[in-house]
């Protein structure tokens, strides 16, 4: 144990030899770029879920499926949770998948944009630069086979993000297929005016079996669905069983090397860092655990969905699969900020205030990610039921939400409304003002033109005095010039 903790030691002051031990700490490009991506893409799934609640699919099922504008904060407590029971079953989809398959609304616009941004930033990680072996520079190295599998795995959960970005460029619903459009066809395949195919004779469990007599238009639209559900269903499986996966054995990796040096510290003389990295290593494997319990329920009531009608099968399977997204992108947080504390040593050298800092920044994520994990996991347990009283209190929140979203809505028309009255009072102001003087600069521009041209009328009429005076003598001059002229005196 002494000599691991040595290694340790040694390995991080050869890392900070021209460094500050500090900015080491908080400017790992690794570090940020997975925390920051992990955000944006869990950003993305609240802002989503939040304007889809704005979207007119949505408000329309509200008012034509349910009694949500009908029914009062002041209604009894059991009517209020069978009219949440209602939202739940009639308004809110099936998947999360179809919640994003109008890509062109605004809560798809939100998804498609932040979790591609997002997803990006996180591919610029290095993953195996997070946590790296203490035992890199030791001759007691690990079996290089061992070696290269963690290096697979750590390139695998670098690439496996492009899974989720795959998955926002294949929609459940385009112009010629639809996932619930598939849903609601499959549920009628049973139908008593069908009849039994021709080509099923050769299987015996289903030579008897009558379908439903689709037209060739519905069921190539649903061999069409079949093909892009599958690639669908493929990116998105793979993106909640693969990377949980990979995390668990990242986590096993990382605790197989730095658990008994944190431990040992956390023993000896309470450490905090070492502290925080235990609990935060808790947490993880913690979110990997639910979240593959999520997945579980979420798969029974999709395929459910596809042979039964009943709309407890739909919210079932969406809060649950919402709930397995939501804690991978937390999953993804946390590995970041475990990072920061793997090596207690450049955390040991920094000022107090700043570790103060990061405790606290650590100590929020946990408890804020514990409580909804802690639900999440009992929520799964009872299969997504929901009690009266957890039904009444989300139908007084959400009313409650929707009164604060007006009463904002109104307060900023107000307030551009106010804007442009002050803005237009002055601009009507100054508008009046450039008038009065455009007028006046007219009006002696209008004095100052009329006197040009009075004087230019003025030296015309002195003009035309001269030409006629000169006319007047060149004539007198003719007249007394053909008197004396000889020529004159021949004529006569």
């Amino acid at each position: 144990m002494i000599s691991l903790s040595s290694v340790h030691n040694e390995r991080v002051e050869e890392t900070s030899t021209d460094t500050d031990d500090g900015i080491i700490f908080i400017n790992n490009n690794n570090t940020m770029s997975l925390y920051l991506g992990s955000t944006i893409c869990l950003l993305a799934l609240v802002l989503t879920r939040q304007t889809y609640k704005l979207s007119a699919g949505f408000r329309n099922k509200l008012v034509t499926k349910t009694k949500y504008h009908e029914t009062s904060l002041d209604s009894p407590p059991s009517l209020k949770a069978s009219v949440m029971l209602s939202v739940f079953q009639n308004a809110w989809p099936a998947t999360v998948s179809e919640m994003l398959q109008d890509t062109e609304t605004a809560h798809g616009m939100v998804f498609r944009s932040l979790m591609i941004a997002g997803c990006l930033i996180i591919m610029q990680t290095d993953f195996s630069g997070l946590t790296p072996s203490p035992h890199s520079n030791d001759n007691k190295s690990d079996a290089p086979m061992i070696v290269a599998m963690m290096g697979i795995v750590h390139l695998l959960r670098k690439h496996a993000i492009a899974l989720a970005i795959g998955f926002c460029f294949a929609p459940a619903k385009g112009i010629d297929h639809d996932v619930s459009e598939l849903r609601q066809q499959t549920t009628a395949a049973s139908d008593e005016s069908g009849k039994s195919s021709d080509e099923l004779r050769g299987i015996p469990w289903l030579r008897n079996t009558t379908v439903h007599n689709f037209s060739s238009d519905q069921r190539e639209m649903v061999a069409r669905t079949n093909v892009v559900g599958a690639v669908h269903t493929i990116l998105a499986t793979s993106m909640l069983t693969l990377m949980p996966l990979l995390e668990l054995i990242a986590l096993a990796w990382e605790t197989w090397h730095f658990a008994p040096f944190h431990f040992t510290r956390l023993v000896r003389s309470l450490d905090p860092c070492s502290l925080v990295w235990c609990t935060l290593a808790l947490m993880r494997f913690l979110h990997i655990v639910v979240l593959t319990i999520s997945v579980c329920v979420f798969m029974v009531h999709f395929i459910a969905g596809f042979f039964f009608t009943s709309g407890h099968h739909t919210f079932k399977g969406f809060w649950s699969e919402f709930a397995a997204t939501k804690l991978f992108a937390q999953l993804m947080v946390l590995a970041s900020i475990q990072s920061w504390f793997s090596w207690p040593s450049v955390f040991d050298a920094m000022h107090p205030y700043v570790q103060a800092v990061a405790l606290v920044f650590a100590g929020l994520h946990i408890l804020w990610y514990t409580r909804f994990c802690i639900r999440t996991l009992f929520l799964c347990l009872r299969n997504v039921e929901y009690k009266e009283s957890e039904l009444c209190r989300f139908f007084d929140a959400s009313r409650r939400k929707e009164r604060a979203f007006q009463t904002f809505l109104d307060a900023q028309l107000a307030f551009i409304a106010r804007v442009q009255r002050e803005f237009g009072a002055t601009h009507n102001s100054s508008s009046e003002e450039k008038a009065t003087d455009m007028s006046s600069s007219l009006s002696v521009e209008g004095k100052t033109r009329s006197s040009r041209q009075n004087g230019r009328r003025s030296s015309q009429m002195d003009l035309v005095r001269e030409q006629v005076s000169i006319i007047a003598k060149l004539g007198s001059f003719m007249e007394v010039e053909k008197e004396n002229s000889p020529i004159k005196t021949h004529i006569d």
